[in-house]
């Protein structure tokens, strides 16, 4: 066993940390949806697996880091926390289907609202959509949705 007072007495050794994330509990029911966890080690970037739908997900994720203790890992240790980051997503509602004379229609490759008034198209390769807008006077409905 090593007999040391503190971490500054083991530069130059090699020290393994594990990072050990097992679940998340209780999460908002509205970012169930792709959970994830994130952390920065070192400067790299590290991600448990995604959890597809579970407000109490469970990642069962362990990060095994193996470096050299210098006087900036001391630092570091001494100074700064580990952020662990939880990540969730708004699972999109399925798109409403509805003909012409609803004056609405969503395709799959390419989303187009129609009603009276306007016009927006949403391309993938477009990076801001199309907007083609009838004005009828009254500025109250003349609005982006």
């Amino acid at each position: 066993m090593l007999d040391f007072e503190t971490l500054a007495e083991l530069k130059g050794k090699f020290i393994r940390v594990l990072v050990d994330i097992r679940r998340a509990n209780e999460l908002p029911i509205q970012y169930c949806f792709k959970v994830k966890c994130k952390y920065v080690w070192q400067e790299a970037n590290f991600e448990t697996n995604e959890i597809d739908k579970s407000c109490d997900p469970v990642f069962n994720y362990t990060g095994a880091h193996m470096l050299r203790i210098t006087e900036e890992f001391v630092q570091e240790i001494m100074y700064n926390t580990l952020t662990i980051k939880v990540y969730g997503m708004i699972k999109a509602k399925p798109s409403l289907k509805k003909s012409k004379s609803d004056n609405l229609t969503t395709l799959n490759d390419q989303s187009v609202i129609y009603d009276d008034m306007n016009t927006i198209s949403f391309d993938e390769d477009d990076e801001e959509p199309k907007h083609n807008f009838k004005t009828t006077g009254n500025h109250e409905h003349d609005k982006i949705l």
